[in-house]
């Protein structure tokens, strides 16, 4: 069992992202990962998390963490055994952020500056600044001392990264004062697909051990950014999308336009 205990569930939780009732929607065990495909990796651990889903908006959520301070994410979920859930995290998502960076923006390196918000250990964020761009990392959970930039940025990345928030508020919140009026946040995350309702908890992203707490919809993802002044976009894949207030150029192809 858990050190640090998971929140009880309750039946009905308000949508933290619309304010929506969200009833229970599932139960999975703390130890699901996304590497649960065919078989667990992980032996049970006999705690389990409740998610909800929002009746409006679709967002499903589990408050289980909500009282979970820094350390008990880095001792029950960001540990030495992480790379067992998500082998990509530490080596093959870093450098591919940069090959791909490298490639989309790799014309204006000398005029854009990047935010690799949840970045690990910065990896991705000092193979950037080594190329030339102007890179800085943030991620609170895998460096302690990880604190907010005081300036603004004309590109902030947030890859896998929305579906760990507690609060799904947090990043677009950020967005208000870390982006530039002509920036750009590119976010990469699941987004619920057709076949979610019939597969429920056994979806292979709803997976507490790889800090998934809140999986969206569409719906809810748009909300969230609309609400405070974004427009939404998606690229070629589905599960890439870009928030802006005024779409940069360096940004276009992306979309596009």
């Amino acid at each position: 069992m858990l050190s640090v205990p998971v929140r009880a569930a309750n039946d009905i939780e308000p949508c933290p992202c619309c304010g929506g009732r969200a009833p229970l929607f599932g139960v999975v065990d703390f130890n699901k990962s996304c590497e649960d495909r065919p078989v667990p990796i992980l032996a049970l651990s006999g705690t389990p998390v409740y998610y909800n889903r929002c009746e409006a908006c679709d967002y499903v959520f589990s408050r289980a963490f909500d009282h979970w301070n820094k350390a008990a994410f880095a001792q029950h979920i960001y540990n030495q055994d992480y790379a067992v859930v998500d082998p990509e995290f530490a080596e093959v998502r870093p450098m591919r952020l940069v090959n791909d960076v490298t490639q989309l923006f790799g014309a204006y390196r000398e005029q854009i500056s990047i935010l690799d918000w949840g970045g690990g250990d910065g990896k991705a964020a000092a193979k950037l600044t080594e190329q030339g761009f102007d890179a800085t990392c943030y991620d609170p959970f895998f460096n302690e001392t990880s604190e907010l930039p005081k300036r603004q940025f004309d590109l902030i990345m947030a890859i896998e990264v929305i579906e760990h928030l507690v609060d799904p508020l947090v990043l677009p919140q950020a967005a208000l004062t870390l982006l530039k009026p002509d920036g750009v946040v590119v976010m990469s995350t699941c987004i619920q697909p057709p076949e979610f309702v019939r597969e429920r908890m056994n979806w292979w992203y709803l997976a507490p051990r790889n800090g998934h707490i809140g999986v969206h919809s569409e719906k809810s993802l748009y909300l969230v950014w609309q609400r405070h002044g974004f427009q939404l976009g998606s690229s070629v894949d589905k599960n890439i999308h870009m928030a802006y207030r005024n779409l940069p150029e360096f940004a276009r192809p992306l979309i596009g336009l």
